[in-house]
């Protein structure tokens, strides 16, 4: 027979429970110490998007986190270190991570609905995560400061795909040839990647309608290939420097 901290006997099922309890909750505190939660559940207010001023609240144990939630599900979330897998749940539209380790995102593969993600200021460097290629249901992805320097063919396969952001990333080797590929996108942000040029295969983007292109390096000339984006609305080209401008 198991005793307790203060000496008393237990049973052997009480002594299971206070084992598992306490295995919990140290769980718990490991992954939720310190990290910085924002959400929004199905029984408020619909939003379109996650505030850029949202209110986080720290959390140490997971479950604290949903004692508000009750029947309700989770839609948007945004987390400023790490993932915490068990809130990752098939209710998520939204999400956004910040200094996320690659390897905690595998738990992302059962968010069936989830339109839109965002990740800043993680490492990706040795490439990006295969999950995230997986996620046919998105609409924008934002991989903003990962440093990234290439992007896998797998993208291509996110057939809903409407907005890309690759702000500060590291193209200076040339903008990676997948993006060319994925024919849906209207947006594409490429602001601070260190570009120099832009390749002509840009322009089998039908649908593209905005461009940002900020603090590229085009001294050597506009890319020619700009002009030939038919169904451009919007092109910012702020701290390129420009030095002129081709007449069409």
């Amino acid at each position: 027979m198991a005793e307790d901290k203060d000496g008393n006997i237990m049973g052997s099922s009480q002594s299971r429970r206070n084992r598992r309890s306490t295995t919990n909750r140290e769980s718990g505190e490991r992954e939720g110490e310190n990290i910085q939660v924002w959400y929004r559940h199905s029984g408020q207010p619909e939003i379109d998007t996650i505030p850029d001023d949202c209110t986080y609240i720290s959390i140490k144990y997971e479950r604290e986190k949903l004692e508000d939630v009750g029947d309700h599900h989770i839609t948007h979330m945004s987390i400023k270190t790490g993932v915490i897998p068990a809130l990752m749940t098939p209710s998520l539209k939204q999400l956004q991570l910040k200094n996320v380790n690659p390897s905690q995102l595998d738990c992302l593969s059962s968010l069936t609905g989830l339109k839109v993600v965002m990740i800043w200021s993680s490492d990706f460097s040795a490439g990006l995560p295969p999950v995230i290629a997986e996620l046919e249901t998105l609409e924008s992805l934002k991989l903003i400061d990962c440093q990234l320097r290439e992007l896998p063919q797998s993208l291509k396969s996110l057939k809903r795909l409407k907005e890309l952001d690759l702000a500060l990333n590291n193209f200076s080797a040339g903008l990676p040839p997948v993006i060319s590929e994925i024919g849906t996108l209207e947006s594409l942000t490429l602001m601070s990647c260190q570009l120099r040029d832009l390749p002509q295969s840009l322009k089998s983007l039908k649908r593209l309608k905005k461009l940002d292109l900020d603090y590229s390096n085009f001294s050597a000339g506009l890319p020619p290939v700009i002009g030939e984006i038919g169904t451009l609305e919007s092109l910012t080209l702020e701290d390129c420097q420009l030095r002129d401008l081709p007449q069409r």
